[in-house]
């Protein structure tokens, strides 16, 4: 389990609970499988979601007086307000704002996810769609289905007239994830994401771009561990 009590190590703050679940999960399979060592980590949610991209040090600035402590954020581009900017202005943007408080650039970590945290389901998406579908044990639902049902739920996916499933799930993975639960009977909850982080193949995972950050991250600043994600 992680523990929450201080002093911390790292502070994670996540825009919202599905990828807070996701990401605290995999943390935990880490520890368990002996991959990971004790770490002392608070998990934080920001109340303006992905808008906290904007001044995220608004939220950590009661964690600023711990030593060495990292903190790692993570949010959607979507949604964020700077869905224009480069990453990497994000980012030097983001460390500016904490080494105007005295935290160094280095141990600050910016995850973003694009166009939605669902995108790192997308190398491993066969697997996602039977995770969901053997929680009513039934066959996971045919790709073009999915597509059917997404443009029924988001007038978004609907006006952009998408024709085929892969384009669906690179620009429009949330909604794929949510038409996904949807034709399984399902309500959509954040112990879904849980429930995945709980099964599914970490290399693979490792395939998403941002996933691989928030590894590397990790390693960077807790060398003593071994591979986590």
């Amino acid at each position: 389990m992680i523990v929450e009590e201080p002093p911390y190590d790292l502070i994670f703050l996540f825009a919202d609970q599905d990828a807070e679940k996701l990401f605290i999960t995999l943390l935990e399979r880490g520890q368990e499988r002996g991959c990971l060592r004790n770490l002392r980590v608070r998990s934080l949610r920001d109340t303006r979601k992905d808008s906290m991209s904007l001044d995220p040090t608004r939220y950590l600035s009661p964690f600023f007086s711990y030593e060495n402590c990292k903190f790692l954020i993570a949010w959607d581009n979507h949604g964020s307000g700077r869905e224009k900017l480069e990453f990497e202005t994000i980012r030097n943007k983001v460390a500016d704002s904490f080494a105007a408080r005295g935290i160094s650039k280095e141990n600050v970590g910016v995850a973003i996810f694009y166009p939605e945290l669902e995108h790192v389901f997308v190398p491993l998406w066969e697997r996602v769609k039977q995770i969901i579908s053997n929680k009513r044990n039934t066959t996971p639902p045919p790709d073009s289905d999915i597509l059917r049902r997404s443009a029924k739920l988001s007038l978004a996916v609907k006006r952009a007239n998408i024709t085929d499933f892969d384009t669906l799930l690179d620009h429009y993975p949330k909604e794929a994830f949510d038409a996904l639960v949807s034709l399984v009977n399902l309500r959509h909850s954040s112990q879904l994401y849980a429930d995945i982080a709980k099964d599914i193949s970490l290399r693979t995972l490792k395939k998403d771009e941002t996933v691989r950050f928030i590894d590397e991250f990790l390693q960077t600043h807790f060398p003593s561990a071994k591979k986590i994600l």
